[in-house]
């Protein structure tokens, strides 16, 4: 039985470096207006999601979503919002590749793509090029440890606290979105769980992400708002 540690991180950004300071949430909002925030920002998602599982896991696939999100403010941060976007249920008896494509297909600014990795890829917007193309950023090593190796959310905060991708970062005037509190469930080492290596060597920020979304089976999102050059990570998990 996999037994499954809370583990409370304080970062700077939904999945940024690591920092000491807990940041007051959403001071001056009433809780209806606290409410009506984190439903509009979860709720276009939501909507993609409850057509994208159930067709990801029939195939045992993994997906990245990149998206073009608005800055949404939350007390004295921001939060990259994501996208509303126009989904209906898949034609037919379509499956895979085309059911995804079904979902879209009344929405132009989405672009569903597959590649020889088998990774399904989602783009939702243009994205600018400053802000997007950090993800070829080069890496040269990056380690893991135990909780990093059996934890997606985890192991995505490792990834980006790399060196390189630190250095690139800084470089560009990139940062990462949100409050720095963030809460994870650590997951124990259990025999046949999937699982990171210990190591992963020269590959590109975005070649990692890819990584996790497919040992893990789920989705790596990665989402920018280019106006407060922000940027926001996440993983939604498929396989139950």
């Amino acid at each position: 039985m996999r037994r499954i540690v809370l583990l409370i991180v304080f970062t700077v950004g939904s999945l940024g470096l690591q920092s000491l300071k807990a940041a007051p949430l959403a001071q001056g909002m009433s809780e209806t207006e606290k409410k009506i925030n984190e439903n509009t920002r979860f709720a276009n998602e939501e909507a993609v999601f409850k057509y994208l599982k159930p067709i990801l896991k029939s195939t045992n696939s993994a997906a990245r979503i990149y998206y073009l999100g608005s800055c949404e403010k939350e007390g004295d941060y921001y939060t990259v919002s994501f996208p509303r976007v126009r989904v209906q249920s898949p034609l037919g008896n379509d499956t895979g590749l085309a059911a995804i494509r079904d979902v879209f297909r009344n929405d132009a600014n989405v672009k569903v793509s597959k590649g020889t990795d088998g990774i399904v890829r989602i783009v939702i917007g243009q994205l600018p090029a400053k802000v997007a193309n950090v993800l070829d950023t080069r890496i040269s090593v990056v380690t893991f440890d135990q909780d990093q190796q059996y934890t997606e959310k985890q192991a995505l905060t490792r990834i980006q606290s790399s060196k390189e991708v630190r250095d690139a970062r800084r470089v560009l005037g990139i940062q990462p979105d949100g409050i720095p509190l963030y809460m994870s469930a650590v997951k124990q080492p259990v025999e046949g769980a999937p699982h990171l290596p210990a190591s992963m060597v020269n590959l590109t920020w975005d070649q990692a992400l890819d990584y996790v979304a497919k040992i893990f089976g789920g989705v790596v999102l990665y989402g920018i708002c280019p106006n407060k050059y922000l940027y926001t990570i996440d993983y939604v998990p498929i396989r139950s």
